[in-house]
């Protein structure tokens, strides 16, 4: 299994470097069209000692229309907390966050979710068995940001605020001791990256053994370098 170390030093890497010292890590998982659920379910398997935590921001005209995580049945195994808020537009929004059960087929159709917004609205991510709460609450707030800026502002300009929200999201994510699950953007290459800190990151690693291929550091460059790369 491959762990990529300190991923903001290499120039393919997209996302605002916040906090220099805290060092991101990373694990790529490939996978074929169509396989990604092998994956889900082999990580479910191998990591049975971590936490799935999910967490989604939804819109609409009004709060009681909007559906949140019922939308995914089984996917809810303990509801953490929720918030309703209204966007500058006037847009009701329906936030919900909470720890998943370790269902694969669950687990792949959230994560289709968290592609397709790339990482606005929906974050998934694998947390130790000590896991603060009140923490992922928290350092998952910046997904409902990016939501509003790309739902009520021109895109011309707001590349970088987007992507140093990223960033963030993704230190802080490794300063508590969780792991990023981010979809690959599946051009060219469907699968995974889990991202966090050196020390989780290979805790991972070490769970999941060589039972998940991964790719080396010159195939994850190559993949950025083709246009490809996290769908976050």
């Amino acid at each position: 299994m491959v762990i990529i170390e300190d991923i903001g030093q290499y120039d393919w890497w997209p996302y605002s470097v916040v906090e220099p010292d805290q060092k991101l890590a990373g694990v790529w998982l490939p996978a074929e069209d169509g396989a990604e659920g092998l994956i889900i379910a082999e990580m479910a398997r191998c990591l049975n000692q971590w936490s799935w935590l999910v967490s989604g921001t939804w819109y609409g005209k009004d709060a009681a229309s909007i559906q949140g995580f019922d939308r995914y049945p089984g996917l809810m195994k303990d509801l953490i907390g929720s918030a309703q808020s209204r966007t500058p537009r006037e847009l009701a929004t329906v936030s919900e966050w909470g720890v998943g059960n370790p269902d694969p087929a669950q687990l792949s159709s959230f994560a289709a979710s968290v592609r397709s917004s790339r990482g606005r609205s929906y974050c998934l991510a694998l947390a130790p068995e000590d896991f603060s709460r009140r923490t992922w609450y928290g350092v998952t707030m910046g997904a409902y940001w990016r939501a509003v800026l790309a739902f009520h502002f021109e895109p011309a300009g707001l590349q970088y605020t987007d992507r140093a929200i990223a960033g963030c999201y993704l230190e802080q994510l490794a300063k508590s001791r969780f792991v990023a699950v981010i979809p690959l953007d599946m051009h060219p290459q469907f699968g995974f990256a889990l991202i966090g800190s050196a020390e989780q990151a290979g805790l991972v690693a070490a769970a999941l053994a060589d039972s998940i291929p991964s790719m080396r550091l010159e195939e994850v460059a190559k993949l950025h370098e083709r246009g490809g790369g996290l769908a976050f």
